[in-house]
């Protein structure tokens, strides 16, 4: 967010057509003027805008580090596993808080040079789509950056309570200090709610979004928040645009590739940053959660090998033919995210019919699959908690889940790792359920 002139240029240059760059040879001037020069700044070939932060994906609880593991890890990362919040930025700066602002620096941009294109005669129905899409971006990464660098949300503190640093302008020079927790909120679902006018029901690549995609964020951003009517409303709207679940019988070894258009799961593909790529890869899976997971189901097959010596390790993820993290917009998780909506305001059967429609899909054929329905299940809540441990690994959502049940006496998690001889743990009264500001930020501007 400070190295903002040399990041303006990189982000007008490198991520704009060859036909833009064609136009404008002398690359250090080059600026955005059509509605082509920018959607090729919201298409960004190499899909940086399209990640997420990196460092959360340690707070996996299922992934386990052998001794002496981290030995080539940075100092972040090995810091980050082991949750030492203390001893965190050696080198003052965070990678996850300077690219994702970078991104929305970027889309700033997208909606400033809009703003100059009103009243020109241009093509109004994909000026408005380029806008919705830029909301839907600022959106995405104001969340991310939400949910990374200020504490869970609560709603006894969250008007007072720090935030993040709401950048609404490409003003590169402009310095702000935080909003509060609820201000950010309210600018995040506004943009998404506009994002909802014009997004279209469908998009050439998934790296768009699309009008399903904006419906599952803002059921995400509300499931943060606890407010489960428009949990529900969100999810099922999501779900009306698209329902579709994979036979995962029909898979041979790994997921589709779902740039290639080949996962109808995919909602909006997404990626985090690989800071802990080659951590969460060779991790091995904790044996607690390889069993949850039962001998019909056929996602223990698909997302972990298992060695000969019975070592679990990341097999495949929704990225699809590269082997890491996804953290984008599903459909699956959207029937769990609104089966427990449901749950939550007492509407048990229609829950029901959601998780079995999910799990059905994930059972092997020549297994019979036995319904899961109130008498089978004790606590329906408890029940599609797991479902989503079963279902979403390597989807960049643990650590979502273990800010939102922080406070939950009968879902807070207590997790525990032994690296070296020593014992770590992290649990509700951890100070870690959210990352400082870097340094570096301080540095430039005190007041934040």
């Amino acid at each position: 967010m400070r190295n903002t002139l040399m990041i303006m240029l990189c982000i007008l240059v490198a991520s704009c057509s060859d036909a833009f760059l064609d136009a404008k040879p002398d690359k250090a001037l080059a600026i955005p003027h059509t509605l082509d020069d920018l959607q090729a700044l919201l298409d960004d070939v190499n899909q940086q805008i399209n990640q997420t932060p990196g460092f959360p994906e340690l707070f996996a609880p299922e992934i386990v580090v052998a001794e002496n593991g981290l030995g080539r890890e940075n100092m972040d990362v090995t810091n980050t596993y082991l949750w030492q919040r203390g001893n965190l930025y050696a080198t003052i700066s965070n990678y996850d808080w300077d690219w994702i602002y970078e991104q929305v620096l970027r889309v700033n941009v997208v909606l400033e040079e809009l703003k100059k294109l009103d009243g020109q005669n241009i093509d109004v129905k994909r000026y408005e789509q380029i806008r919705a899409s830029a909301s839907f971006f600022r959106a995405w990464h104001l969340f991310h950056l939400l949910i990374t660098f200020s504490p869970p949300y609560n709603p006894v503190t969250a008007e007072v309570e720090p935030g993040i640093v709401l950048k609404l302008e490409a003003d590169i020079n402009e310095k702000l200090g935080r909003s509060s927790i609820s201000e950010c909120y309210r600018q995040i679902i506004a943009d998404l709610e506009f994002s909802t006018t014009a997004l279209p029901k469908t998009v050439p690549v998934p790296s768009r979004p699309n009008l399903a995609a904006a419906y599952a964020l803002l059921a995400r951003v509300y499931m943060s928040m606890y407010d489960y009517q428009n949990v529900e409303r969100y999810a099922e709207l999501s779900l009306a645009e698209n329902n579709a679940l994979m036979d995962y019988n029909a898979l041979t070894g790994r997921f589709p590739d779902p740039l290639q258009n080949n996962n109808k799961e995919v909602l909006f593909y997404a990626i985090p940053i690989l800071h802990a790529a080659t951590l969460t890869r060779n991790a091995m899976i904790d044996r607690s959660h390889i069993g949850l997971y039962t001998s019909g189901d056929l996602r223990r097959e698909l997302y972990y090998s298992v060695s000969n010596s019975d070592i679990y390790k990341m097999k495949s993820t929704y990225r699809g033919t590269t082997l890491t993290s996804f953290s984008g917009l599903t459909s699956s998780e959207m029937y769990l995210v609104c089966a427990e909506a449901k749950i939550r305001l007492g509407k048990v059967e229609d829950a029901l019919l959601l998780i079995n429609r999910l799990r059905i899909s994930r059972w092997r054929t020549e297994v019979p699959y036995e319904p899961l329905d109130e008498l089978s299940v004790d606590n329906l809540l408890e029940a599609v908690l797991l479902e989503r441990k079963r279902e979403l690994p390597f989807r960049g959502l643990a650590w979502f889940d273990l800010r939102r049940l922080r406070n939950d006496p009968q879902f807070s998690e207590t997790i525990t790792r032994e690296y070296n001889g020593e014992v770590f743990t992290f649990g509700p009264l951890s100070d870690f359920y959210h990352f400082p500001v870097p340094p570096s930020e301080i540095m430039y501007n005190p007041d934040i």
